[in-house]
């Protein structure tokens, strides 16, 4: 957790967001505005490094968000590389991510060093229908 917290001060600090007035959104929950690079005048927004699409138990949680100009935010969508894969693993065996999650994660796909975006798991449940039946589908 410290980790993370250095990480997006560290960040922060790069982008000159931590001047009087970007203090002042911070402490009331708002986002600061870059003010050095070339992102300067955009918001600094918070972006998950493992995307709530992929394993949503990580949607809240501190250490998994950091700071990102806007349209990096924006462009990244819900990729998964190595460094989520090896920051999943370590999250898990501090017990900051069930099993599953971490499943969830290694499953998504990376392809010769390329970032793709995340792929459903091949087989699952749907409930459907007012008895609360349930249906498997398998997705090819």
């Amino acid at each position: 957790m410290a980790e993370s917290l250095l990480r997006n001060r560290t960040i922060l600090e790069r982008l000159e967001c931590l001047d009087e007035e970007g203090m002042t959104k911070l402490r009331t929950g708002k986002a600061p505005i870059i003010t050095k690079g070339p992102y300067k005048g955009e918001l600094s927004t918070g972006d998950h490094i493992i995307p709530r699409a992929v394993c949503p138990e990580l949607d809240n949680k501190l250490f998994n968000l950091e700071f990102l100009p806007e349209t990096l935010n924006q462009q990244k969508a819900a990729k998964i590389g190595d460094r989520q894969k090896q920051l999943a693993k370590k999250w898990h065996k501090l017990g900051l991510l069930s099993e599953e999650g971490l499943e969830t994660v290694v499953r998504a796909d990376v392809d010769n060093g390329r970032e793709l975006l995340f792929r459903p798991p091949l087989s699952g449940r749907l409930s459907v229908g007012e008895g609360g039946g349930a249906v498997t589908f398998q997705i090819d």
